[in-house]
């Protein structure tokens, strides 16, 4: 009570503010319920509010003015940003009745003062997901436009396809007319800034800002046919008092690659100024080329990211710009004809526009490709028609910081090179390109490059007008700064092969007229003048042919006239695998038609050396790989010995990964004292000069050389070619004597002397020889054999030709063998080793002389025996006969063999091969007829013999004189140093006149034994003679001893006619003297004793005896005992007995007798004899005398 009462003692005012506000607070009180309620309410599901349709419909459609408003609901709904007020389906209609604007729902802000005031006043309208085409037209106008509504997404492309994503489509034509229009001339050229304006919203409407979110974006190039796809896009427009603003932003994604763009715009209501601000990540500028064409974007393929802004006037013209970008890996489209492009593996770009003076400020131009990094700065200045339009450029760039690496196949141009100082001032116009580069310098270290001239765009290719100079440029940069579009074949093989050097200065002019290169792709040379380029180097190394040691060191000059190139080398020098030093006294390479690089990719060259050295130098590098060339020529470069002098040339196309089957080689060479160790096995070449030709195919080689001492001309070819054919082929030409074949380890002694001209072609596999053709003029020669005594003397005509075959385990074969002359006609074939051991022969044709025509043939057995089979028709043996009774061994020291024949049973005597100790020979057959002196004939003569080296150890030879009188010799070893022969026959006169000993025998048996001794001091040969049963007839020197000894009352005694009943001679021969003594000769009527010599030497005699007429009487006295010792003197000379004496030449000696000597007793008859010179002759016989035979 006590509260109440002072509630109510309170004044009435007070009472009143109570109750206002406690009413107050309960309507709070009940808003906050309801707000709960409705919130709660919202926020399972949208609330409609249809009640306001009308309301709020009559209030946007006033605002709108332009446009009506229809949407099928209004709802309250709850989302991200709160509780909203939406309109459900949202139609914005023009006055003609259709859709302008419209989306799913749009948020709608209503104004709260005038919503506390009880009225609906529209302050935003954002429209939520609707899809938004944006259309360029042809003409470059943009039209905005939505998609319908009934959930079919965006409107549909033009009817034309749309390329991929990503990828421009070539524009049709524009209409006459119908140049684009920059983009932000088409949006303020109407001068409509205020964009709410654009849908008819006054500046009095309470409405001051429309927005899109979350909206689906469509970009339509009409032109390109091009379709653009952007979600998440934000678009706001907005305005004040001052300012009409502008805010988008969207996220790309073109080929899965995604990127976002936001731009912000303001523009002034007072000056129409438009500032722009944009950003972007991952912005590939490619991407929307088509859709602003007239910015470009085309020539950059790659992701930006970076800032842009903006300034324009009301009447769209740029004010002011500036750009900060980082790109990523891509394409940037190079300016000027071909439309090349630069692979970027990143770049930026920061840069300023003002429009006012219309220059554009780089403040940082970086582009890195690879190994290559450009980084410029400086200005650039557009040129513009009198529409405004760019056409074109000027700038002034230059860099501190820029590496050029070109590319390449070598490491070398891969290295980037460091250029110091680059600088770069001109222009280019856009259409038709030109471009004017008044300078373009470099500097790196020594090196200075300088360019200028003019390129301009033609319609088959360009035009070039370019000159440069350079100084001190290293090979290694020059290459590097070779561009590889440029003759590249050309490029890459410069690059691969020459190395290290100095580019002393340079010069160049390139006059290229509109449409040169074109042709020159098509295979036509360049015209005279179109290039020029003149160039001194120092320093230069090059491979000729990879494998072979560079050439180092090389200077001299460059030159390039129109479609040729040279480089002229002065000298150089190439350094052989054992340090040999090979000079180049010149060279040049040669490209003699530079634009077959470009029409089919690669140039042809050539390659001259002018070389001096030693031979083995030059040997060496030719036996390197890929060539090989000695090698295949069977020698060894450390064997050469001498100097070279020569031309090497070399044909190839410039080209990588060369094959030597591509390289054309072809070298001359001058070969002096040219020396080769064991050119073939046991032959040395000496002294040699000779000119050399060498190819790809083969050598060829003429000169003069000595072989083994031995002049000859040679031509050598060899063939490289890989056949089974012979490779090798060896010409020799000379003139030999005796010691020229010893020389040449050809013995021939026993069978030639003298000079002999010779020419040998032999063939064979790398420098071996495996086959020859001898030919030989044995005119000047003798041809002998001692064996049968022989002989063709010097002077007579004779020629003489065989081949020669080469074989496995040292067999030679000899065949093919003709040798004809007067006298002389040899046919038939040989075969013996290489140490000159005969191991078989087949001689057909043995004709020597005019009565000597045999066969012989054999070969050696297993035991190494030479067995050898002789047969023919017909042998003259009488010079063997007269050599065997002529001549004699030479004195003891030696082989007891000497000179003499086997026949007389001496030593000399062995058949076939050459000379040497060892050979064993056999041969058996027979011959028809054997010729002696005088007409003797030996038939059905039948040999058979056996030599060992020199020496005859066994023989035996039968046959028959007529047709009855056998004939036997025998030779047969009985110990070491003795050979027994033994010889009989059944006709003494046939055998004595045969052997051209004697020819007034007739009939009576014949025996010889004797002994052949080989070695110590005595006689070589000792025997006794003995003959049976003979007569002597019409002897004149028996005559005349007969009548100088004739005695009163003896009955007389012709000479004509005498017969003996025996006769008996013992003999020893030694150094050419035969001696003889105990002979003895009787006969009925007649007999005598002698003794003396026949000294073969100087053909004379010295003989003495005794004659005995009537010498069956004196022989029986001579037998009485005792007495007949004292009566007969000497055995057989009986009681009487006249001593004479023979001396002088054989032919025509003196014949002396000692009448007194007969009345001398036996014993007493020594003191009368004939014993010298000393010892003068009593009684000279008649003149006449003579001796016969």
């Amino acid at each position: 009570m006590s509260r109440l009462t002072g509630w109510l003692k309170k004044r009435p005012k007070q009472r009143a503010l109570t109750m206002a506000l406690e009413a107050a607070a309960a309507l709070v009180l009940v808003l906050a319920l309801g707000l709960l309620v409705l919130g709660w309410r919202i926020s399972h599901s949208p609330m409609s509010v249809m009640m306001f349709q009308s309301r709020i419909a009559d209030t946007l459609n006033a605002e709108l003015g332009n446009a009506t408003v229809r949407f099928s609901d209004a709802v309250v709904m709850w989302d991200d940003d709160g509780v909203q007020f939406r309109l459900v389906d949202l139609r914005l209609i023009g006055t003609d009745g259709k859709l302008i604007a419209g989306a799913p729902n749009a948020a709608v802000s209503l104004a709260m003062s005038a919503l506390l005031m009880g009225e609906f006043q529209v302050s935003q309208l954002t429209l939520v997901q609707p899809v938004i085409t944006l259309s360029r037209s042809r003409s470059g106008i943009f039209r905005l436009g939505f998609g319908d509504l009934s959930g079919q997404g965006a409107i549909p492309a033009p009817a034309k396809t749309a390329p991929p994503a990503g990828q421009s489509a070539a524009p049709p034509p524009a209409a006459a007319g119908s140049a684009p229009v920059p983009l932000w001339r088409a949006l303020f050229a109407d001068r409509k800034l205020d964009l709410l304006e654009l849908v008819g919203i006054g500046p009095e409407s309470s409405l001051t800002h429309i927005g899109i979110r979350d909206a689906a974006l469509a970009l339509i190039d009409e032109t390109s046919g091009r379709v653009w796809q952007a979600h998440d896009v934000r678009l706001a427009f907005s305005r004040t008092a001052r300012t009409d603003t502008f805010f988008g932003s969207a996220s790309f994604e073109v080929d899965k690659a995604r990127s976002h763009l936001t731009v912000t715009a303001s523009a002034n209501r007072r000056t129409r100024n438009v500032s722009v601000l944009s950003r972007f990540r991952d912005l590939d500028p490619s991407d929307f080329a088509p859709l602003l064409s007239e910015l470009m974007l085309g020539s950059a393929n790659l992701p930006l990211s970076g800032n842009a802004a903006l300034s324009i006037s009301g009447d769209g013209r740029l004010l002011g710009a500036s750009v900060d970008i980082e790109a990523g890996a891509g394409l940037i489209g190079l300016p000027g004809p071909g439309g090349r492009t630069l692979l970027v593996d990143e770049a930026g770009l920061t840069m300023q526009y003002d429009g006012r003076a219309d220059r554009l400020k780089i403040s940082s131009l970086s582009v890195s490709s690879g190994a290559n990094l450009f980084a410029f700065e400086g200005g650039v200045i557009p040129e513009r028609d009198q529409d405004g339009n760019i056409t074109g450029f000027s700038f002034d760039l230059s860099s501190d910081r820029m590496a050029l690496a070109l590319g390449g196949e070598t490491e070398g141009m891969r290295k980037p090179l460091r250029i110091g100082r680059a600088t770069a001032r001109g222009q280019i116009d856009l259409a038709p390109f030109h471009l004017r580069l008044d300078q373009l310098a470099l500097k790196a270290g020594k090196l200075a490059l300088s360019l200028k001239g003019d390129i301009t765009d033609a319609e088959i290719s360009p035009q070039l007008r370019l000159q440069g100079f350079g100084r001190a440029i290293p090979v290694a940069d020059l290459k590097r700064l070779w561009p590889r579009t440029i003759l590249s074949g050309t490029r890459e093989w410069i690059g691969e092969n020459i190395t290290g050097g100095l580019v002393d200065k340079l010069g160049f002019k390139v006059n290229l007229e509109p449409g040169d290169i074109a042709l020159a792709e098509k295979g036509i040379p360049l015209p005279d003048n179109a290039v020029r380029l003149d160039f001194d180097l120092s320093g230069v190394a090059f491979h000729y042919i990879r494998g072979l040691p560079q050439i180092t060191d090389a200077a001299g000059h460059g030159h390039m006239d129109g479609d040729k190139f040279t480089i002229d080398v002065d000298r150089a020098r190439i350094k052989s695998p054992s340090g040999l030093m090979v000079r180049v006294t010149s060279g040049q390479f040669l490209i003699p038609e530079t634009h077959k690089d470009i029409s089919r990719g690669y140039a042809d060259g050539r390659i001259t050396v002018d070389l001096a050295g030693e031979t083995r130098g030059i040997l060496e590098i030719l036996d390197m790989e890929p060539l090989g060339y000695v090698r295949k020529m069977n020698l060894k470069p450390a064997d050469v010995g001498g100097s070279a002098s020569g031309q090497l040339r070399i044909s190839l196309p410039l080209i990588r990964d060369l094959d030597l089957d591509q390289v054309r080689i072809d070298a001359e060479a001058r070969l002096q004292k040219t020396r080769i160790d064991k050119v073939v096995p046991g032959l040395d070449l000496s002294d040699g000069s000779a000119r050399m030709h060498i190819t790809n195919d083969g050598l060829t080689a003429r000169g003069d050389v000595r072989l083994n001492g031995v002049a000859a001309d040679l031509v050598w070819t060899e063939s490289f070619t890989d056949s089974k054919r012979p490779s090798s082929r060896f010409e020799l030409t000379g003139t030999l004597d005796d010691a020229n074949r010893n020389a040449l380890g050809v013995d021939l002694s026993d069978f030639l002397t003298g000079r002999t001209a010779v020419k040998l072609v032999a063939t064979g596999r790398r420098g071996g020889i495996s086959e020859a053709r001898v030919r030989a003029d044995l005119t000047g020669a003798v041809l002998k054999s001692d064996e049968i005594v022989w002989k063709k003397p010097a002077g007579r005509a004779a020629k003489a030709t065989f081949d020669l075959y080469f074989k496995d385990g040292g067999l030679i074969q000899l065949r093919k063998l003709v040798v004809r002359g007067k006298g002389v006609n040899l046919k038939g074939g040989l075969d013996f080793t290489d140490n000159g051991d005969l191991m078989s022969l087949d001689l057909k044709t043995v004709r020597l002389g005019a009565h000597t025509s045999l066969s012989l043939a054999g070969k050696r057995s297993r035991d190494g025996v030479l067995d050898l089979k002789l047969s023919g028709s017909s042998f003259d043996a009488r010079p063997l006969l007269t050599d065997l009774f002529s001549t004699g061994p030479a004195p003891a020291g030696g082989s007891s063999g000497g000179g003499s024949s086997a026949g007389g049973g001496t030593g000399g005597g062995g058949t076939g091969g050459a000379s040497g100790g060892g050979r064993h020979v056999r041969l058996q057959g027979g011959m028809d007829v054997i010729l002696g002196h005088h007409g003797v004939r030996l038939s059905e003569a039948r040999l058979t013999l056996e030599s060992i080296g020199d020496t005859l150890e066994a023989m035996s030879l039968v046959g028959r004189f007529g047709k009855s009188d056998d004939f036997r010799m025998k030779i047969a070893r009985r110990n070491t140093r003795l050979r027994q022969i033994t010889l009989s026959g059944g006709d003494s006169g046939a055998i004595l006149k045969g052997a051209d000993f004697y020819t007034r025998v007739k009939g009576g048996s014949f025996t010889l034994n004797a002994e052949m001794i080989e070695g110590g001091k005595g006689p070589d040969m000792t025997g006794t003679v003995r003959m049976a049963k003979f007569r002597i007839v019409n002897e004149p020197a028996l005559n005349s001893l007969l009548s100088s000894a004739k005695q009163k009352n003896a009955k007389p005694v012709s000479g004509k006619n005498v017969p003996f009943d025996k006769i008996r001679v013992q003999f020893s021969r030694r150094a050419g003297v035969l001696k003889f003594s105990k002979g003895l000769i009787a006969g009925p009527s007649i007999g005598a004793t002698a003794r003396g010599e026949l000294d073969n030497r100087n053909n004379t005699l010295l003989v003495s005896g005794t004659l005995v007429p009537a010498y069956g009487l004196n022989a029986a006295l001579g037998k009485i005992p005792v007495l007949g010792m004292f009566l007969s003197g000497r055995k057989g000379e009986g009681l009487i007995g006249i001593t004479f004496g023979i001396k002088g030449p054989r032919e025509k000696p003196l014949i002396t007798v000692n009448p007194i000597s007969a009345l001398a007793p036996g014993f007493l008859r020594m003191l009368f004899e004939f014993r010298g010179e000393d010892k003068p002759a009593p009684k000279a016989a008649p003149s006449g005398g003579k001796l016969e035979k």
